[in-house]
């Protein structure tokens, strides 16, 4: 049997994904209906047997604004980000109340802690961005205490974090392992893919990240299996993002799926572990599209598994096995 790993996280976010955007109808419907497309993915998951990690920004597990805030940091530890648009606590007004179903959805939280081999893991409280100007360590202390304190509504405590917009600030990880974190999502191998804050986040960049999802600009990012870093936390760094469908794949769709299924049995060859990830909300628009392409790769992954060449896991089972090895 093959020491070969699949992890697949999700960034779960609904609208605490973007609060600049919070003024903007299409983004907020954009993020109601992201719960549908996660209760599609849940059920695929459940139909292929697919273990997976659902990173969740923990105010959605309220039920409406004022539980939000009854779980939220008190305001003097609340993110002091320089632009202050992206602070979700300077966007809230009214829309919150008016548009509860694009923020909260606890009956799905509980869904997948009812669901076997379905984890839900943390992408912190707020969507605290780490990589951004103004903000601190306390401010992001505070913000993982949150996301433990409302957990807690449901008997649970996270253990794997992503950090949002994947801003891995190293200086941080000491703090999550206080803070009942064992594992986190680290950033790909390559230039393109290196940890930014938004404002040093280039078109160039994009443009490359965009690229690299059908051709082979960066490494293949099969990693070996993780180990404990020097903040006693496990690593399991991404290998790959899902980009959802875009007017590109008209023509190019079966480049990014053959991509896709190469470095996964690459990493069975090279009995190591592949990291992919995506948004639940890509899978809104185009979403027929989105499914088929991830069942195109889940059914590569079946394959491979009858063959005893792969082992499917969440960050939470493979960071375990390795703090107790």
């Amino acid at each position: 049997m093959s020491d070969a790993t699949l992890v697949i996280s999700l960034d779960f976010e609904l609208a605490w994904g973007s609060a600049e955007k919070w003024g903007d109808e299409s983004f907020l419907n954009k993020a109601r209906q992201a719960v549908d497309a996660a209760h599609h993915l849940l059920e695929l998951f459940i139909a292929h047997d697919i273990p997976c990690t659902w990173a969740t920004v923990g105010a959605m597990l309220a039920r409406d604004k004022d539980e939000f805030l009854q779980f939220a940091p008190e305001e003097a530890m609340r993110p002091t980000y320089v632009d202050s648009n992206i602070s979700p606590y300077n966007q809230m007004g009214s829309i919150i109340e008016a548009n509860n179903d694009a923020f909260f959805c606890p009956e799905f939280i509980q869904k997948i802690l009812n669901t076997p081999n379905q984890e839900l893991g943390s992408h912190t409280f707020s969507h605290f961005y780490c990589l951004e100007d103004g903000q601190t360590l306390n401010q992001f202390i505070a913000d993982l205490q949150a996301a433990q304190r409302i957990a807690t509504k449901f008997n649970h405590s996270n253990t794997s974090l992503v950090f949002p917009r994947n801003q891995i600030n190293e200086e941080y990880l000491l703090s999550m392992l206080a803070e009942g974190f064992n594992s986190f999502r680290g950033g790909e191998q390559s230039y393109v893919w290196k940890p930014k804050s938004r404002k040093n986040r280039s078109t160039w960049i994009r443009m490359l990240r965009v690229a690299d999802s059908y051709i082979n600009l960066s490494r293949d990012n099969i990693h070996q299996n993780p180990k404990l870093t020097n903040s006693g936390l496990v690593n399991i760094p991404s290998s790959r993002f899902l980009r959802p469908f875009s007017i590109i794949d008209n023509v190019f769709s079966d480049c990014k799926k053959r991509k896709l299924k190469q470095e996964l049995s690459l990493a069975t060859q090279m009995e190591g572990m592949y990291h992919l990830w995506f948004h639940p909300m890509n899978f809104v628009e185009n979403s027929k599209q989105n499914m088929s392409m991830l069942l195109d790769f889940i059914q590569h992954v079946i394959e491979l598994r009858s063959q005893q060449s792969i082992n499917v896991k969440t960050m939470n089972m493979l960071a375990s096995e390795h703090i107790e090895n």
